[in-house]
């Protein structure tokens, strides 16, 4: 991030939060206690779940559609060759039980990015079996460890697709926000310090 030129106009913090599982404890403590200020902070991205299984040819940004950062974050994909495929996972409240909650609570346009169902080379049914199969039987339990058929090819795919966006968020001329009416605007117009 640093090293870009020309530099970024904002400061990017990598954070990795801890006891998601209990509660999103290590993501809420970060909320209270930011290294830069929750109104000062453009956007959130985060990465929860993804499992490295090829190539994708499309993303889930599910949340991201209710920023402004909207059109930005679909001409990216767009500029990446990425699909952008909605969340078929929505209407189990997953936005709510991620890392990235905590931060939208606290104003900051927050999402997280997953690869989408289209993996390059696979079968269409390819990543839903494989979701499906983790969840059932893997998610949660001992057995989940590194596996010798892992394809982590795709990792970086996403990586430049998340960097792109925050590059692109940092850059702007103002800050990303909630659109109007959505349950997390007020938070970031109280904390928006300008």
């Amino acid at each position: 991030w640093a090293k870009q030129n020309p530099r970024p106009k904002r400061s990017a913090i990598f954070l990795a939060a801890t006891a998601e599982e209990n509660g999103l404890l290590g993501a809420y403590y970060y909320a209270k206690h930011p290294a830069i200020p929750l109104g000062k902070t453009a956007i959130n991205l985060n990465f929860d779940t993804v499992l490295p299984l090829g190539i994708p040819e499309s993303v889930t940004v599910s949340g991201a559609e209710r920023t402004t950062a909207w059109p930005m974050v679909q001409q990216i994909a767009g500029n990446h060759k990425l699909a952008i495929e909605p969340d078929k996972n929505a209407h189990l409240g997953f936005y709510y039980r991620s890392d990235h909650f905590a931060l939208a609570r606290g104003g900051v346009p927050a999402f997280s990015v997953y690869p989408g169902e289209k993996i390059q080379g696979k079968p269409a049914d390819f990543a839903p079996k494989a979701m499906a199969e983790y969840i059932a039987k893997i998610y949660h339990t001992p057995g989940d460890e590194y596996r010798d058929d892992w394809d982590f090819r795709g990792y970086p795919v996403l990586m430049r697709f998340a960097f792109d966006i925050a590059r692109a968020a940092a850059d702007s001329k103002s800050l990303p926000t909630w659109l109007p009416g959505d349950e997390f605007r007020k938070a970031r117009e109280k904390s928006d310090v300008k």
